[in-house]
């Protein structure tokens, strides 16, 4: 995955170095910090859960844990109107994350705390899954990511025998009360415009480039089927790139 950031950094013109700071935002466990690590670079990491493997107890440097408001580790939620992340402005030259956008409630408060901390002329690279993908992507419930809100819609596929791997021995009651609360506390999946115009309120340049990683993943021609990129941000996965944060 360092390989991978790296080439889409270098199709956007950004080369980090071994004195560029890299957060990961959503880090989980820390392995892509670590990666980062291993490679050079001055990487950290940011989550509002404790889920982190440490390779040694002095590593704890390298985190930081946002303080939740809540109990209940399956519905920890940052007040992002009120919270600001434990760094000073302008820290970062690169900020990525994968898989985490889309936990974010408040992405507008979300998105203006790590406009703060990256640099003038730092970059984002976020990846996260499309609102109109095929099956959401933590349930497995098809189309959950519009319709997971809904008891009945859950109740049915649950029924049918749809769960993930955390609610085997479950009742069909109880998986499709907790897919739905999971919907409300645990998920926001937003319009594909949404995205761009949150992402131009605090970056000067705010755009969708699935292209980035199909190229640097190694997968070639797919930057020439524009439409088959276009139908994989609205349909699988979103690759979002946010560039210059706007002062003040």
């Amino acid at each position: 995955m360092v390989d991978v950031y790296r080439r889409m950094l270098a199709l956007c013109n950004h080369y980090p170095d071994k004195n560029s700071r890299i957060l990961d935002f959503g880090c989980g466990a820390g392995n892509l910090v670590y990666a980062f690590r291993d490679a050079g670079f001055d990487a950290c990491g940011f989550d509002i859960h404790d889920y982190l493997d440490l390779r040694s107890p002095n590593d704890r440097e390298y985190f930081q844990i946002g303080e939740s408001t809540g109990i209940d580790s399956s519905e920890f939620t940052l007040d992002w109107s009120q919270y600001r992340m434990p760094y000073e402005d302008g820290t970062f030259d690169v900020v990525v994350s994968s898989q985490t956008m889309e936990h974010v409630l408040n992405l507008d408060g979300a998105l203006r705390e790590l406009a703060r901390v990256t640099k003038p002329k730092g970059i984002a690279i976020h990846i996260l899954p499309s609102r109109y993908t095929f099956r959401e992507t933590h349930t497995f419930v098809p189309f959950g990511s519009l319709l997971s809100k809904f008891y009945w819609y859950n109740y049915f596929w649950v029924l049918l025998g749809v769960r993930n791997e955390h609610q085997k021995g479950r009742t069909v009651q109880d998986v499709a009360e907790r897919y739905t609360r999971y919907a409300h506390t645990g998920t926001c999946y937003l319009p594909i415009p949404k995205y761009r115009e949150l992402g131009l309120k605090y970056f000067e340049d705010a755009r969708f480039a699935p292209d980035l990683w199909f190229i640097a993943s190694g997968l070639r021609g797919w930057h020439l089927l524009r439409p088959a990129l276009m139908a994989h941000t609205l349909f699988a996965e979103i690759v979002w790139v946010l560039e210059r944060p706007r002062q003040g």
